[in-house]
Formats: C-alpha cells, sequence, structure tokens
C-alpha cells in the first residue's frame, strides 16, 4: 500500500474503535473525579485549580504534582514546520488546539496511566504530543505513517521526542485509533542511535553525565563561595550526590543526624583496631530510601549506606557546614511545630519511619527559607516560611531549562561554554555505579552499597564501554609474545579468555590449536585472524570480516556460532524490536488463506528466527546462544 503524505488531508471519519478507546478512557476518569472539560484560557493554559493532577490516576506517591499543563501550540514548532516548506494550510492556526486532539491527548495520558506509568512521564509524553499537533491539523484518526516522520526531521534536535513517538505509535496501532493502522514510523530512537559501534563507546551514554560539565559542575560545588543561603545547601546536596551516588530524594531527606561513625577494638589488646594494623573505624550514612516495598509516601525506610574511606572526611565536612547554617532555622521550624498558628507556610509534615519512629521535617538536614535568598544562620524571626529544599529547586540549580536559566552553572560558571551546561542529578548516580563497576568492584558489593535487592538491578546501571569491560583481563605470558599490546588481537583474545567469545568459530579454532599445538600456536592464529573483531546491534562477533565477508551480515540471531551476547541493554533493545516485527510477519501470514503459496514458509522461517532471538535475548555476558549454531562467515564450508 502506498503510504500517504503529511500534505494531503482526505477526511476520513473517526473509526469506531477510536471512539470506544476515547469512551474508555472517559468513564476511567470519571471514576478518579477528574473532570474531562478542563477549562481553558485564551492562550490555552488551564484555569487555577482546574488541570488534572496526573497522581490521582495512579495513586501516585509523588510529593510534587505532574499536570497536563493545558493545549496551547507551540509556535516554535509552527514555525519550524513552516520553515521547513510545509504549506500554511497544513499547520494550525491560532493559540489552542482543537477540541478532539485535546481529547486524544487527555485519552493517551489516561490510558498510559492505567498501565502504571508514572505521572512524570506521562506528562513528558504530553508535552511531546501538544509539539505534535503544533505542526499538523490533522485529526488524531487520520494521521499516518509519514506524519511521525515529517515531524521527526522538523523536530531533529528533539531527541526525546523521538522515542515519545515510537511510543504514541505503538500505542494507536494497538488499539486501532487511525484509518491507516499500522503506524510503523521509521524513527532513530535514541537508544537506536546508541548501539556500540566501537569500542570506546558506552552503552547508553546518555545516561551520565558529560565530562565537562561534571568537572565543572564538581569546581563549583568544592571551590566556589555559595552567593546565599539556598546556594550554599544546593552546593552541600550536590556535593552528596556525587560522593554517595543516592537518589536525588535520598539525599534532600537526609536526616540532621546523618552520619554515624563505627568504631573497631582488637580484642586481644582492647585498643582501637587501627592501632594494631587494622581499620579502626568508617563512616556511614543513615538515609531513607525509595522504591523500597517498606516505605510509602508517608512512610520513610531507613538504610544505611557505608562511605567509602577516601570520601568519609568530604562528606564529614559537607555535613557539618550544613548543621552549621540550618542550626537557627530548625530552631525556629521546632518552635513553629510546637506552635500551629506560626506554621501556615512552613513544612510542617511529620512522617513514619520503618522503623515506627515518628519524624518532623525540623529533624532533616536540608532546609531553606522558601522562595528567599537571604542566609539561614542568624534568623531569629519564628514566622519565616521553613521548608526543606524542594527537588525542582534544586533542578534549577543544576540543569538547564529555557534560555533564562538560573542554574549553579550559569551563575558560577568560569566562562560562556560553561554557563550553558547541565548535569541531571539521576545521572551522578549512573556514574557512581559505573566507576564502582570500572574499578573491578564485584556487581554483590555493588548492589549491597546502593540497598538493592537484585544484582540485576546493578547492571542496568553499568555503561562501561566494551574496552572498559575487557580492561581488567590479563592474559598468559604466551599471548604477550605473539600479540601486540592494544592491537584489536589483544582486545579478542581477552574476550576469548574471559569466556566472551562463546562458541564462535574463532573461539573454536582458537580452543583447537591450543590443545594440540599449545597456546603460543593458538595466540598466532589470533594475531593474524583477530583484526576483523566487532561490535554489532545486537552482540559480539568475532568474525573475520576482513576476510571472510559474511553472507548473513546482521542475522547474528539467526543460529550465528560467531554470536557473543554482550547483556547491554541496547543490544537487548534491538533484539526486543526485531521479536515483535517478526511476531507481527506470523500473525500477518497466517491470517492469510491456508492455500496461498508460500505461506507455510514465510511462518516457518519467522518463527525459527523468533525463536533465535529469544535464544540470544536468554543469553547472559560472554555466554553462547548458539554453541551448535552454523558458522555464517564461511557459508556451508567448515575451516576446521
Amino acid at each position: 500500500m502506498k503510504e500517504l503524505s503529511p500534505f494531503k488531508r482526505p477526511y476520513f471519519p473517526a473509526p469506531a474503535s477510536y471512539d470506544a478507546f476515547i469512551f474508555r478512557m472517559k468513564e476511567f476518569a470519571k471514576g478518579k473525579n477528574l473532570i474531562w472539560q478542563i477549562p481553558l484560557s485564551a492562550d490555552g493554559l488551564p484555569v487555577d485549580g482546574h488541570d488534572w493532577d496526573l497522581r490521582v490516576l495512579v495513586k501516585s506517591h509523588a510529593r510534587y504534582a505532574s499536570h497536563l499543563n493545558g493545549f496551547a501550540i507551540n509556535p516554535e514548532v509552527r514555525a519550524d514546520a513552516l520553515a521547513s516548506g510545509f504549506p500554511v494550510a497544513s499547520v494550525p492556526h491560532g493559540a489552542v488546539l482543537n477540541e478532539q486532539t485535546q481529547d486524544f491527548i487527555k485519552a493517551i495520558a489516561v490510558f498510559r496511566s492505567i498501565k502504571g506509568i508514572q505521572p512524570v512521564r506521562t506528562a513528558s509524553l504530553v508535552r511531546v504530543l501538544r509539539n505534535f499537533f503544533s505542526y499538523t491539523v490533522k485529526a488524531p484518526w487520520d494521521l499516518c505513517t509519514a506524519d511521525f516522520e515529517y515531524f521527526s526531521k522538523v523536530r531533529q534536535r528533539d531527541v526525546h521526542a523521538c522515542d515519545q513517538l515510537v511510543a504514541i505509535a505503538r500505542i494507536m496501532s494497538a488499539h486501532m485509533l487511525s484509518v491507516h493502522c499500522p503506524l510503523r514510523p521509521r524513527i532513530k530512537t535514541s537508544l537506536s542511535k546508541l548501539i556500540l559501534q566501537s569500542l570506546e563507546q558506552r552503552s547508553h551514554k546518555e545516561k551520565l553525565p558529560s565530562e565537562p560539565a561534571l568537572l565543572e559542575l564538581t569546581r563549583i560545588c568544592f571551590r566556589e563561595n555559595p552567593l546565599g543561603h539556598i546556594d550554599l545547601i544546593r552546593f552541600s546536596v550536590t556535593r552528596m550526590l556525587i560522593l554517595t551516588g543516592l537518589r536525588l530524594n535520598e539525599v534532600i531527606y537526609l536526616p540532621a543526624n546523618c552520619l554515624h561513625w563505627v568504631e573497631y577494638m582488637d580484642v586481644v589488646t582492647g585498643q582501637r583496631a587501627d592501632s594494631v594494623g587494622g581499620i579502626g573505624r568508617r563512616l556511614e550514612i543513615r538515609y531513607f530510601a525509595e522504591k523500597h516495598v517498606d516505605g510509602a509516601a508517608d512512610v520513610l525506610a531507613e538504610a544505611i549506606q557505608h562511605v567509602p574511606q577516601e570520601f568519609e572526611d568530604l562528606v564529614d565536612k559537607t555535613v557539618r557546614e550544613a548543621l552549621k547554617a540550618t542550626h537557627t532555622l530548625r530552631k525556629a521550624l521546632r518552635q513553629q511545630i510546637k506552635d500551629q498558628s506560626l506554621c501556615e507556610k512552613s513544612d510542617c509534615r511529620i512522617f513514619l519511619t520503618s522503623a515506627g519512629r515518628r519524624l518532623d521535617v525540623s529533624e532533616l538536614l536540608f532546609l531553606v527559607v522558601y522562595n528567599s535568598q537571604s542566609s539561614g544562620d542568624g534568623v531569629d524571626r519564628q514566622d519565616l516560611p521553613i521548608r526543606l529544599l524542594a527537588g525542582n529547586t534544586f533542578c534549577n540549580g543544576i540543569q538547564r531549562f529555557g534560555k533564562r536559566s538560573a542554574s549553579l552553572f550559569a551563575k558560577y560558571g568560569s566562562c560562556d561554554e560553561a554557563k550553558l551546561m547541565s548535569v541531571k542529578p539521576h545521572s551522578l548516580r549512573h556514574l557512581k555505579n559505573t566507576e564502582m563497576f570500572r574499578l573491578g568492584l564485584s556487581d554483590t558489593v555493588i548492589s549491597k552499597h546502593f540497598n538493592r535487592r537484585s544484582i540485576a538491578q546493578s547492571h542496568v546501571y553499568d555503561h562501561r564501554s566494551l574496552a572498559q569491560r575487557l580492561d581488567g583481563v590479563s592474559l598468559p605470558a604466551a599471548a604477550l609474545k605473539a600479540i601486540p599490546e592494544g592491537s584489536s588481537g589483544e582486545l579478542v583474545a581477552k574476550m576469548l579468555v574471559s569466556g566472551f567469545g562463546g562458541q564462535s568459530h574463532t573461539s573454536l579454532t582458537f580452543k583447537k590449536i591450543c590443545a594440540e599445538h599449545g597456546d603460543e600456536a593458538g595466540f598466532d592464529y589470533l594475531a593474524a585472524k583477530a583484526d576483523g573483531m566487532h561490535v554489532t546491534p545486537y552482540g559480539i562477533c568475532l568474525s573475520n570480516f576482513a576476510s571472510n565477508p559474511c553472507d548473513r551480515h546482521l542475522k547474528c540471531f539467526d543460529r550465528c556460532k560467531n554470536f557473543a551476547a554482550s547483556g547491554l541493554p541496547a543490544h537487548k533493545h534491538e533484539l526486543g524490536r526485531l521479536r515483535s516485527r517478526y511476531i507481527k510477519i506470523v500473525a500477518i501470514a497466517s491470517s492469510k488463506h491456508i492455500n496461498t503459496i508460500g505461506r507455510s514458509n514465510q511462518i516457518a522461517h519467522a518463527q525459527n528466527l523468533i525463536e533465535g532471538i529469544d535464544s540470544a535475548l536468554l543469553a547472559s555476558s560472554g555466554e553462547e546462544a548458539f554453541p551448535l549454531g552454523i558458522d555464517h562467515s564461511v557459508g556451508t564450508e567448515t575451516l576446521l
């Protein structure tokens, strides 16, 4: 079927499946006591008090609300569309999206909430939808694949929108929300763009802070003198994020008495252990962990993190400085909590900890005077609005939002380029996790350090490049004679020695030569053979493409012996995407008449590839997915 152009707008009435979807979402919202018709101002913003709080849809315990934020047309997107050659008649006019588009956006927001998507992520998708319908006047049920692809070209700089567009197209196809379903936009998502193409490229590097921004942020919060109390608290929170790797709210909710020194005594001499060559004491941080089953909106889950010895002095100094800066505020807040008449604007919440203790905000560390840059120290007024530092207030301090940024970079940056930098707070957690892996700590120790329930969670935060993963592997003396240091042969040898090579052709040949002729002969073979090793979108390939071009290129999952699983999320994502495609192929072929020519062969071929993809997905790092597979790099021949 010829794909429709986004500029041609034949009228199609809404299909019954679309109307049924909108009706179901309206009924669900009604059951949550949300008013479907949101009153809007002339510029498309919700009238005060009438916007949806998305937390209601998912019973979220998030402290801060996420909203739909109205249905205003984005003039920047409209201008981009016109600048790209779009006809004037194909882009919307006025300031507000039409009612049918508003209904569609609200329905998608409700659907994602039913699926358990967190409010903040749903709010992000709603923003993309507002931008999307700021470039086209088409009705939602009239959208075709080309509409999504053209929008991705118009808004190429908005990488995040690419992932969201694919998600929207999938929802529409799954529920037949367009007369042109299935919608299959060929958009490179941020994950696809991050497929490893070299040994030095990191997995999901967008989840790590950029090196220049990290260095500048570290310089600012450790060397600059803060201008005002709120900046001092932001500096302290930033230091703790870098040093501990805790989540943002876990740092913000640190209790004032969060530090605890544990001393060790020698049972023989009765003296401290460091006097006889041991470790005399260590520092631990008491904090309230998120994402624990014993925690909730008003219940704080108590946890402990041990501070590495090289960070003890920095952590201790940071906490002491924050305690000194908030001492007077803490004293005033205690008085306000006792006298409720003074507590109207202050943060007087009471929490229950998982250990059964009651705790109020005055017992937490990072207190600020609300909406004030004045110093917290020396304050003696009892009616000041004292609150815990808000997460969005902190994020405004290290992230850049819009042209008029009030971030620490803009205020303390060392140059014009530095003033435009930005760092996501959670990226610092990813950074510490990755660095712990890079330094050779076991995944068990890392999981224990971050109070995780499973080792698998730690590997999600591992963004080392393949070269970094192999950096800690040592080769035997026989290898060093044949393979030059730093060569691709050395990397392949490390992969085989560490088990990354699986049962590939290269691996089996290497093992056979070693067994029959000795290790030196085996490494001589690798020195000549391994110059073609590379990374594919699905894992590691040990075939030498320089001498043996693969006749099944990028069909690693078709039971190829040269395939070694990497365990990287980007590779698993690509395999999962392919699996979905072949499942659809089976469904389409199965729907044809049983006597259709080629029907059975098409189904059998697709099912065979699905089984291969499943084996590749189940294989862990370095594990052979197809030990008895075929060496596709040499066709039907064998080199053994």
